[in-house]
């Protein structure tokens, strides 16, 4: 039976950090047809032209809360640990940037949309590994139905882990543990629909409430045996 989510633990979820990329391929006729695509090569391609160093200044700047980058494609990523609360106007944001700036873009099963949870308390508001990973194994059928192309699911960048699987780092798995000190959900591609994308921040607040209400309940019993333990020392 699915856990009741409190609105504590709704209201909660929205100031942790997180952080997303996601990719795409440009297709433009201002794209360059460099084969190389250095920063010494990308210079020679002209100040009209775009590649994958320059995309972000060429089109008009990537928006505010955003930084251009590269993963085999165009990656915009969020720029630093961000609020869940702020992602939504930030992922409306770029939808409208993108289509904006390019003349053709594609986002297809193989361009991802990772969503990074903070497991670090000492950058921010963060969740517990152990916690986000057992909500993660009650919820995420529910996230199954957020991906853009049925054919995600079946993708080898986000094999589903199997119940009691323990968090690595790997470029593979569906959830995985990632060096920047965040646990980073892998399963959905990248799109520009924005009501996908803010359903599936939407089901980011539910899976990281579940996750914070788990920990206060276990912290909670926790508290409570100590205090049973040390009223039987105290009658001893």
């Amino acid at each position: 039976m699915p856990t009741t989510i409190s609105d504590a633990a709704l209201n909660a979820a929205l100031d942790v950090l997180t952080g997303i990329e996601l990719e795409f391929d440009i297709f433009d006729a201002r794209m360059s047809d460099l084969e190389c695509y250095c920063e010494e090569c990308a210079a020679e391609a002209g100040s009209e032209q775009f590649t994958y160093q320059n995309y972000g200044l060429l089109g008009g700047g990537v928006p505010s809360g955003w930084e251009p980058g590269t993963d085999e494609a165009a990656e915009c990523r969020s720029d630093g640990p961000t609020a869940l609360r702020a992602q939504y106007d930030l992922l409306t944001r770029f939808v409208d940037w993108v289509e904006g700036a390019f003349d053709d873009i594609d986002m297809g099963v193989g361009h991802s949309c990772h969503v990074h949870v903070n497991v670090s308390p000492h950058v921010g508001p963060a969740v517990s590994v152990q916690h986000i990973t057992d909500a993660w194994f009650e919820m995420r059928d529910e996230a199954y139905t957020l991906v853009a192309h049925d054919g995600r699911l079946q993708s080898a960048w986000c094999k589903p882990l199997h119940s009691g699987d323990q968090l690595r780092e790997s470029k593979w798995q569906e959830l995985v543990l990632n060096s920047v000190g965040s646990v980073e959900l892998r399963l959905f591609d990248a799109t520009t629909d924005v009501d996908l994308l803010h359903r599936r921040m939407d089901f980011v607040q539910r899976w990281v409430a579940c996750a914070l209400q788990r920990e206060w309940a276990a912290a909670a019993y926790d508290a409570a045996k100590r205090a049973a333990e040390v009223a039987v020392h105290s009658m001893t």
